[in-house]
């Protein structure tokens, strides 16, 4: 596993595609508003890994473990669809629930990533 940057097939593997073009839509932005909130979910992500303190970070802001692409995208699934105001059904609030408490596991040193630059075979 390495770290990469998460894209909008990550959030498409997560969400439908017209979920994210109607938030894209919801309102006149400045930039895509895809981009911030991604931008925003994987600085949540890499705060819970340099908290843990053991975590080799990669160089690049916007990077993740591939481990840590599928929560970030749960965690930030819940934030477009609150923007849009329906219902979130109570598997999406698990799911973010779920992400969080995988993040806090990271931190706390209960559960470990791999290191940037780490080999596959390690």
């Amino acid at each position: 596993m390495a770290w990469r940057v998460p894209d909008i097939d990550d959030i498409y593997a997560t969400l439908t595609k017209d979920e994210v073009e109607i938030y894209r839509t919801s309102a006149n932005w400045t930039e895509d508003p895809i981009k911030r909130l991604l931008t925003r979910s994987v600085s949540v992500a890499r705060g819970y890994l340099k908290a843990n303190g053991r975590v080799k970070m990669s160089p690049d802001a916007e990077a993740l473990p591939e481990s840590c692409i599928s929560p970030a995208m749960d965690y930030l699934a819940f934030d477009i669809l609150k923007r849009l105001g329906v219902k979130i059904s109570d598997d999406r609030r698990d799911a973010r629930r779920q992400a969080i408490a995988f993040f806090e596991k990271i931190a706390s040193g209960e559960m470990s990533v791999e290191d940037y630059g780490e080999s596959v075979e390690a």
